[in-house]
């Protein structure tokens, strides 16, 4: 598992593989968030207090600009509860649970890659990926209509069955989760040859699910960390032959299939419900309109109204992360979570564009920040638990651009 013999006293070496075990099993489990609270939730608990057992030796982990945003994130977070009513007082101290607990998955994460380095890498997203492709596969089957009809219910979000949203509650959170595992399953399937027909098949369900889920926000964010992650490929020595070959093969696919069926397709998308997905939404100019009010309500209460009170006082909230953020914990709180999201993307920008070794494997995390950060900024995502993995991967050690 984890280097650890090294970094160790052996009577600690114990409670640090419990932790990292549980911390994987909750990875692989982090499909399962229909429920509450979510297994996932309850197994990083046992982790987290495995790995506080294990008296662990410090470690330079972040630089002082995180360490500050995070303080001032917590801080101020829990600051705003003193504004929010008496009345909405549990539901605001369970928001600021989970915004806390969220950052201690963040650093989890970060502490677990930086010792471990590029096996511990491969391992997170492995384990990420169980998760992915089994929620992708549940979801899959329900839209064919493989699931009991009595279960149908919990796995799409409307009563007409259209959008997927498999063990979640959300498609829209479902999507962006399923992008890290199409992303590893694509480089797999270029970077391992004797893998590449498992790959493919977990690269096939896992995107399908996130097509269906008909989330406009997660096809714009695989379709842009696709694009980055493929152009590093090219740039790749190893990796650019076959990502050339993958790419233009796509390509022409799309060529010919255009100039072949244009009337069928475009005669579907006029009559699908897809279609009507690809084009503006009655709700859309709502949604903008929440954003613009947003800064109006930030203005009337700079410190907050307390984590997750928006709705309560204004009936809506903006669909955008750093704004509902402010609105709810304070502009403070809110600089403190983008201060930290902007380090750790420059972290894996500046080593990507060095091009030492391990450059890649920053890439792939730039490239899944790159396309969350647009994402993040139509949709609210603090309590998306695949975000601080991902942000904690950028903070990993990492000396090789091969998977094994």
């Amino acid at each position: 598992m984890l280097q650890s013999r090294s970094l160790y006293a052996s009577d600690q070496v114990d409670w640090l593989r419990l932790a990292w075990r549980i911390y994987l099993l909750c990875l692989g489990t982090s499909f399962l968030v229909i429920l509450e609270p979510a297994p996932t939730d309850g197994l990083f608990v046992l982790a987290l207090g495995a790995l506080l057992l294990a008296k662990l030796r410090p470690v330079r982990l972040l630089e002082p600009v995180e360490t500050y945003a995070i303080l001032v994130f917590v801080w101020f977070t829990l600051f705003s509860l003193s504004f929010d009513s008496i009345l909405a007082f549990g539901s605001a101290v369970r928001a600021a649970g989970i915004e806390i607990y969220m950052m201690l998955l963040f650093l989890m994460t970060a502490y677990f890659v930086y010792i471990g380095g590029d096996r511990a890498f491969r391992i997170v997203l492995m384990s990420l990926g169980v998760g992915g492709l089994i929620g992708a596969t549940i979801g899959a089957l329900a839209y064919l209509g493989l699931t009991p009809d009595a279960l149908n219910w919990l796995f799409f979000r409307d009563a007409y069955q259209t959008r997927v949203s498999s063990t979640f509650k959300d498609p829209n959170v479902l999507g962006p989760y399923l992008v890290p595992t199409v992303l590893f399953s694509l480089w797999i399937m270029v970077a391992q040859p004797r893998l590449r027909l498992w790959a493919g098949f977990v690269f096939v369900i896992t995107l399908f699910c996130l097509v269906i889920t008909y989330s406009r926000g997660a096809w714009i964010h695989v379709a842009v960390t696709g694009l980055v992650f493929g152009a590093c490929l090219l740039i790749n020595r190893r990796t650019a032959g076959t990502t050339f070959v993958f790419a233009l093969t796509g390509i022409l696919l799309v060529l010919v299939a255009s100039a072949l069926l244009s009337g069928q397709i475009a005669a579907w998308l006029d009559e699908s419900y897809l279609g009507s997905r690809l084009a503006l939404q009655n709700y859309d100019e709502d949604r903008f309109g929440a954003m613009g009010l947003a800064f109006g309500w930030i203005m009337d209460a700079p410190l907050g109204l307390g984590p997750n009170q928006v709705t309560s006082h204004y009936g809506r909230y903006p669909h955008n992360t750093p704004l509902n953020l402010a609105v709810n914990n304070g502009i403070f709180a809110a600089t403190g979570f983008v201060v930290l999201y902007v380090a750790a993307l420059w972290r894996c920008a500046r080593k990507t564009v060095e091009q030492r070794d391990g450059w890649l494997k920053y890439a792939f995390v730039f490239s899944i920040l790159a396309g969350l950060l647009i994402l993040i900024n139509v949709v609210p995502a603090l309590h998306w638990r695949h975000l601080y993995v991902v942000l904690g991967l950028a903070y990993g050690r990492y000396y090789s651009n091969s998977l094994y």
